[in-house]
């Protein structure tokens, strides 16, 4: 269809793996926050890891052309 974006299969599976844990790491930091069991450290870490698979996300769209 026009103006439709098509990614390669491979670029696709990693997009999705990115999304997946982007939104496993919001998962932990939002358990956590409910249960109050996060430390400083661990939401720092769990921000950077989410920033990671954004970053990483990002660089994909653009290779894609999407970006």
């Amino acid at each position: 269809m026009k103006g439709e974006i098509h990614m390669n299969e491979n670029s696709l599976k990693l997009a999705q793996r990115e999304v997946d844990e982007a939104l496993e790491a919001i998962k932990a930091m939002e358990d956590g926050l409910d249960n109050e069991s996060l430390c400083k450290d661990t939401v720092k870490k769990n921000f950077m890891l989410l920033s990671s698979k954004v970053e990483h996300l990002e660089e994909l769209l653009k290779q894609e052309g999407i970006l």
